[in-house]
């Protein structure tokens, strides 16, 4: 980032296609998480971390095989 201005660093520079520039960046912040849960996840272990939860708010998984949201351990939910 280096400006030390959030909004300069992720302003788009003139000229480049928007489409284009937004592709790119939610592309390097993907990765960029990706890397970062990577990291993280070798610590959730079950006994510790029995919910995925965050502050109180408990996140539930859902999708095909599970139509209503279950309740899995915190290391499940960023293995599914």
């Amino acid at each position: 980032l280096g400006s030390g201005d959030m909004k300069l660093a992720v302003q788009r520079p003139a000229g480049e296609d928007e489409s284009e520039w937004m592709a790119v960046h939610c592309v390097d912040c993907y990765n960029e998480l990706s890397l970062l849960v990577g990291a993280v996840v070798d610590c959730l272990v079950d006994e510790k971390y029995p919910k995925m939860q965050v502050k109180g708010n408990e996140y539930r998984w859902a999708d095909k095989e599970h139509p209503t949201a279950v309740s899995v351990t915190a290391r499940e939910y960023f293995d599914l």
